[in-house]
């Protein structure tokens, strides 16, 4: 398969379930629904990247009930972190590049 059919899996998803930090990414950046997976007890890339732009609830350690499950989120306030990470990093590789 191909990268532009890769990411039209994820465009077009209902829900995104995934144990990888991509997944959580791409599901996030598309707004669709998620369920990101991870271990118990551990300080991982999608626990740390779902927590800084506020869908925890997205957050789905091993075993956990499945009636509660939500993956939905704030939409906008999530774009908005998206947005705000974004023109941090724009900013930092801006001053590194001037120095």
């Amino acid at each position: 398969s191909s990268v532009p059919e890769f990411i039209n899996l994820f465009l077009n998803a209902g829900l995104v379930i995934t144990s990888s930090f991509h997944g959580s990414a791409f599901a996030i950046n598309f707004q669709r629904p998620l369920v990101s997976i991870v271990p118990n007890n551990s300080d991982d890339r999608q626990s740390s990247f779902l927590k800084s732009v506020s869908a925890s609830n997205c957050i789905v350690p091993v075993g956990k009930e499945p009636g509660s499950i939500n993956p939905y989120y704030d939409e906008s306030l999530v774009e908005e972190k998206l947005n705000s990470l974004r023109d941090s990093s724009v900013g930092l590789i801006k001053s590194m590049m001037e120095q």
